[in-house]
């Protein structure tokens, strides 16, 4: 797993060497920031645990647009996503009055098509996929006594799923990207607002085994990501002008 893991990593390390040497050919790349926040959940795909509520945290990245053609933009980025849990609303089962909170290092290879022309905004189409690597962890469990949660901090690299787990969460999270924006030229430089929906492919629990009171199995962990995002970014040329009316500027 960590063979195909590494192979995904080092393509994409060298889809933005690619993306570098395009920009230095076009000169027309463009460099900025977006940040907004993130509705984070797990979907169980067996059910056996069910399926705990959405987790509000941030997101932001480093964003780089490369044209590849009057309506194709090479958008790779580097950033933070944070995914998990909530508690969940009934008092009773696994996630009963629990909630966690991970944070990822996220590098994401990501297309933008261009709809339509401008001004004033033109509208596009998100698509691709992030790899994201567990960098900090949090549980959060309810204190009756108090009527608070009250927050731990986990060693990213020893994230266990409750404290009889025999198992250890997934360090690794590859999830498919695609989303909707729209960008406004602002003087030189670009402003967009976009959604996005992330779809994981990572089992975050490892297949982590379940076993009833007696000591019996009973099953084993599956929960992907399912994540919901809107963020605000800005974009500005570097070497040359940005196309008018937020399009992706001319070849």
């Amino acid at each position: 797993m960590g063979y195909f893991k590494g192979r995904a990593l080092r393509h994409f390390l060298l889809c933005m060497a690619a993306a570098c040497m395009a920009a230095t050919v076009h000169g027309q790349a463009m460099v900025g920031f977006r940040g907004g926040v993130n509705w984070a959940k797990i979907n169980s795909r067996d059910g056996l645990l069910g399926t705990p509520s959405t987790r509000l945290g941030p997101t932001g990245a480093l964003v780089f647009g490369v044209p590849l053609s009057k309506v194709l933009t090479l958008a790779p980025e580097v950033g933070f996503t944070q995914r998990g849990y909530g508690a969940e609303a009934q008092p009773f089962g696994f996630f009963s009055g629990q909630k966690l909170a991970l944070d990822y290092a996220d590098l994401g290879l990501l297309l933008r098509v261009h709809m339509a022309e401008g001004p004033p905004a033109r509208p596009y189409v998100l698509a691709g996929a992030t790899w994201g690597y567990l960098v900090g962890a949090r549980m959060f469990q309810f204190n009756p006594w108090t009527n608070a949660f009250q927050g731990t901090v986990l060693d990213p690299g020893d994230v266990r799923t409750s404290p009889w787990s025999s198992g250890y969460m997934n360090r690794w999270n590859v999830d498919l990207c695609a989303g909707l924006g729209f960008m406004f030229t602002a003087g030189r430089s670009q402003v967009f607002v976009e959604g996005r929906y992330q779809y994981g492919l990572t089992n975050i629990w490892n297949d982590v085994p379940v076993a009833d009171v007696n000591g019996s199995p009973v099953g084993v962990l599956q929960a992907y990501d399912r994540s919901i995002s809107v963020s605000l970014g800005w974009l500005i040329p570097l070497g040359a002008d940005a196309g008018k009316g937020g399009e992706a500027p001319s070849e």
